[in-house]
């Protein structure tokens, strides 16, 4: 079960991992490193990157650069790589490139 509600609050998502759910989805404003230790282990988790911040109104370089963050700092856990939120359907197709590129690259 995949429990899609971008949350950003620690005892939040604490809560949600007690629920018995396979997977939690992180907003963009949360302290994604907080969240992995937070997490330790108890469920799988995805998200966190900005949707508009970056992936929308950011460069190529900026998507880049937050791929490659919470990639490595996900690395070794249940972490699936995704947006924070939903994907807007304006994105340039060059940000979308450059994330998929970036999180491969640094998993």
């Amino acid at each position: 079960i995949h429990l899609h509600n971008s949350e950003i609050s620690i005892p939040h998502i604490l809560a949600e991992a007690e629920l018995g759910v396979d997977i939690i989805s992180i907003g963009p404003a949360a302290d994604i490193a907080e969240v992995r230790k937070a997490l330790d282990g108890k469920c799988c988790f995805s998200g966190n990157l900005d949707p508009i911040g970056t992936l929308l109104r950011g460069s190529v370089a900026d998507v880049e650069k937050q791929a490659r963050r919470i990639v490595k700092t996900c690395r070794g856990t249940g972490y699936v790589f995704n947006s924070g939120e939903m994907i807007p359907r304006d994105v340039p197709v060059e940000n979308m490139k450059a994330m998929v590129k970036a999180a491969r690259e640094a998993s």
